[in-house]
């Protein structure tokens, strides 16, 4: 669909971001005709604020923010840095890092239609948050503005985002275009004080939901280590020493010629399992694939093939539809085919995995940075493969092998060696269905606190209604 809108050149004079692309260039005219109020009339952008850094503190990127605005941050502590946590304290030392206070929004400035923004409150007050953030201190009520920004102003965001061939991004300046609606401003803070008050009574609901929350990495390792007898605190703890004593023939039998310290030392704590191991190439029922060399375009969902890359997948390996992607060319060696696994070969998403599902994904081909797998189903069932690849069994596994020369990196034929349970298809099933049970469990919570955070944006938008 084309559109067209009529407008002036003494509109477009105004404007001194030098932005023609259609979206922005429809809401500024819209923004003209009603009243308005500027951004910098509602907050002011915070840059280069000096952050003062704690020994053990927690750090949050994007990654770790729901698009319901709850955040779920990594612990890090300067005298426990090791392979699992370097790349945050790499950023981090680069000046990636702020520290807003307490009424303070932060709006994600990739990808903002995700509604990745978070509301700093007193329990945000001590986390730190990635750079790739845009920091933002409300000269009104904070709260109700944040609710406001995630609902009825929501739009305005997107249209002032700038869209080009990739995912929308938002900067700072982008905002200083940002217009508000002034009658509906003036009407929200009328009702501020019913609205806040309703605010706070669903948020004490959602606070009681998220009482103990558990992640999906906690909810596998718990079955693995029950399953086979392992200690993860200890085997974690353990991962982290500078030295160990090693015979010279724990390196000779290795048949990969690997001689890195941590390699063989990982090695020795496989051998120490309860449970005979497997290589991953033993199930193979093909050669690996790498996936294909082909520029991303945008697609039609249930008409184009979807091109999976590494940034549409989870850390728990779901499939994402915020960025739906396709190629110019289909070639059919890269047609995924149902059971087909997925593994990411370089980068900071080395390890990365997925599990294509023909009725659940659609048709699709891999990008070049994945890794295709497939297996004999009847002797290892693929979402045991999917959990096993999300445990800290495989994350140690994964960094203790991982080449860095520039970025990191596994190739096909160290994902051969992967060593796996060898257990019999009917306990893998057993497992699968223990892990899939509280999984579920856990998403259902989720999903209710979503419903909750609905909530409160209908309640906004029911006072406009009135």
């Amino acid at each position: 669909m084309v559109k067209t809108q009529s407008l002036q050149l003494s509109l477009i004079a105004k404007e001194q971001s030098n932005r023609f692309d259609v979206d922005f260039l429809m809401f500024q005219a819209l923004s003209e005709k009603k009243g308005y109020l500027r951004f910098s009339t509602l907050f002011d952008v915070v840059e280069k604020e000096k952050v003062e850094m704690p020994e053990e503190f927690k750090y949050c990127e994007i990654g770790h923010v729901e698009k319901t605005g709850d955040i779920d941050p990594v612990l890090l502590n300067e005298n426990q840095r090791d392979e699992l946590n370097e790349n945050f304290f790499k950023k981090i030392e680069k000046g990636d890092i702020i520290s807003p206070d307490v009424g303070d929004i932060l709006l994600s400035s990739v990808r903002p239609n995700l509604k990745k923004f978070v509301y700093i409150d007193k329990e945000k007050r001590d986390t730190f948050f990635t750079k790739a953030f845009i920091h933002l201190r409300p000269k009104k009520n904070g709260l109700l503005l944040y609710y406001m920004l995630r609902s009825v102003f929501f739009n305005n965001i997107i249209f002032v985002s700038r869209q080009g061939k990739g995912y929308p991004t938002l900067k700072n300046n982008d905002l200083l275009c940002l217009n508000f609606d002034k009658l509906t401003i003036e009407k929200v803070f009328q009702n501020g004080d019913r609205l806040i008050s309703a605010i706070q009574d669903i948020e004490k609901e959602i606070k009681q939901l998220k009482l103990k929350p558990r992640k999906p990495q906690e909810i596998i390792d718990e079955v693995f280590a029950e399953e086979f007898h392992i200690n993860f605190e200890f085997l974690l703890s353990k991962h982290s020493i500078k030295g160990f004593i090693a015979n010279f023939y724990d390196f000779q039998k290795s048949n990969e010629l690997r001689f890195s310290v941590k390699h063989i030392y990982f090695s020795k704590i496989l051998s120490q399992m309860n449970t005979p191991l497997m290589k991953f190439k033993k199930y193979f029922t093909e050669e690996p694939l790498y996936g294909a060399a082909e520029p991303a375009i945008d697609g039609v969902p249930n008409d184009d093939v979807r091109y999976v890359r590494i940034t549409d997948i989870d850390d728990i390996g779901n499939l994402l539809d915020d960025e739906w992607k396709t190629v110019a060319t289909i070639d059919n060696s890269y047609v995924l085919k149902n059971g087909d696994f997925l593994f990411a070969r370089s980068g900071n998403t080395v390890g990365k995995s997925f599990l294509y599902n023909e009725k659940k994904h659609g048709k699709a081909i891999f990008a070049g940075y994945f890794i295709r797998f497939r297996f004999d189903h009847e002797k290892l069932n693929p979402l045991f493969l999917l959990y096993y690849s999300k445990s800290v069994m495989f994350n140690i596994w994964k960094n203790s092998l991982i080449r860095v020369m520039g970025q990191p990196n596994i190739n096909a034929e160290e994902y051969k060696n992967l060593l796996i349970p060898n257990i019999s298809l009917a306990r893998q099933d057993q497992i699968v269905s223990k892990i899939k049970t509280l999984l579920e469990a856990q998403e259902a919570k989720r999903a209710e606190i979503e419903q909750k955070r609905g909530e409160i944006e209908k309640i906004i938008e029911k006072v406009l209604e009135n």
